[in-house]
């Protein structure tokens, strides 16, 4: 592991801070956020099971990795209405990556 955290640090993390930037808006991820980055994207394989407080950037802080590695991202909510609020939120993200990068996008 200690391999792929030094590539993280050293090439990775400033590509993912202007990835976030553009798909978010936000200027920059929280710290955590960029912790949880840092796991999603130096698995593997595995599971990551993320438990934080309400409007603590949880959705952002997996489901902008996953993007960015291109790798499948499940996430479980117990409310449709939580869903279709993330459902909204992702759009948007794909939205600003694709006018960005001028590739299409689609959430399945």
């Amino acid at each position: 592991m200690g391999l792929r955290n030094e590539i993280w640090k050293r090439y990775y993390k400033e590509g993912f801070r202007e990835f976030f930037r553009i798909a978010t808006g936000f200027e920059r991820p929280y710290p955590f956020q960029l912790d949880v980055a840092e796991k999603i994207l130096t698995m593997s394989k595995g599971v990551l099971l993320l438990k934080a407080e309400t409007g603590s950037g949880k959705t952002e802080a997996v489901v902008i990795p996953s993007l960015y590695k291109g790798t499948i991202c499940i996430i479980v909510e117990p409310y449709r209405a939580i869903i279709e609020d993330l459902e909204e939120r992702i759009l948007k993200y794909l939205q600003n990556l694709s006018e960005r990068f001028d590739i299409p996008y689609r959430l399945g």
